[in-house]
């Protein structure tokens, strides 16, 4: 059985403005930010951030340095149409593992998304957020007409330095954009996480590219009829300085993390590889 990913009903909502209101939009930005950046400090030191990982061996292996670049941009997409719930789920398990920066506190996260991901794929629901074991007031939303001003809310929300991670639900940026998400968070290390629909990844500076589909898990332990923990097909296609490879996980409700799903993570070499034709088999890291 397989679980959806509990995902939808949006709190704290702010609608983008169109293109000629930016200025407005940027100065309720503005505000929400003084207000974070007034928060206190956790951490004033030089203190190295700790490691965002899996803290699974076989999946940190993988990845540059045993962990996930902060300062960079990340690309999670769907198998499939259907898995793009199950690509929101991935991306709320990333953001859980995400330690706050040595030099505050925050765990505000700010999600982007254009009105066309929301009307298809739906909003947030609080108690499924909770499952992830986030809290739905750490989560500020915006919502936009246009592609071009999801991406914009992105790059702002990145440079602004204050957030523990930035969001967006859009269609594929171009390579130009790209670029512009990954040296806004490299400027502040502020980790971007862009969530697009399944065959629509581009060329694009992104430090990891993962696709993410839906996975049959077992029933629920204590009710047989209902269904079990929710399971993905975690492909990571592309890792710069990495080594792309793929992993069946699934999230654990108690303990909040990934784990390996278990009878079907550990496949021999002569298995392991996507179950995809071959136009669409994992790209070289970079």
């Amino acid at each position: 059985m397989s679980r959806s990913t509990p995902a939808h009903e949006a709190q704290n909502t702010r609608d983008a403005a169109p293109r000629s209101d930016r200025a407005r939009l940027l100065d309720e930005l503005r505000r929400e930010v003084g207000a974070l950046e007034a928060a206190p400090e956790a951490n004033t030191g030089e203190t190295a951030a700790a490691p965002w990982h899996f803290d699974l061996t076989e999946v940190d292996a993988a990845l540059p340095e045993r962990q996930l670049p902060r300062g960079a941009l990340h690309e999670i997409t769907a198998d499939a149409y259907p898995d793009m719930m199950a690509a929101v789920g991935f991306c709320l398990g990333l953001l859980k593992l995400l330690p706050p920066a040595p030099r505050t506190a925050a765990r505000t996260v700010l999600w982007s998304r254009s009105r066309f991901a929301r009307r298809e794929f739906g909003a947030l629901y609080g108690h499924g957020l909770r499952s992830f074991g986030l809290d739905p007031a750490s989560l500020l939303f915006v919502d936009a007409d246009k592609a071009q001003d999801v991406l914009w809310t992105m790059e702002e929300g990145a440079r602004a330095g204050c957030l523990l991670a930035v969001v967006g639900e859009t269609s594929a940026p171009d390579f130009k954009q790209t670029q512009r998400l990954s040296r806004a968070a490299a400027l502040t290390q502020t980790p971007v996480l862009l969530l697009i629909p399944p065959d629509s990844a581009r060329p694009s500076t992104a430090a990891t590219r993962w696709r993410i589909a839906r996975a049959p898990g077992p029933p629920d332990a204590y009710d047989a009829r209902a269904p079990g923990p929710a399971r993905w097909h975690t492909m990571l296609t592309r890792c710069r300085g990495g080594c792309p490879k793929d992993w069946f996980m699934e999230w654990n409700d108690e303990a909040h993390r990934f784990d390996l799903a278990a009878g079907v993570s550990d496949r021999s070499p002569e298995t392991r590889r996507l179950p995809q034709a071959p136009e669409r088999t994992a790209e070289r890291s970079s």
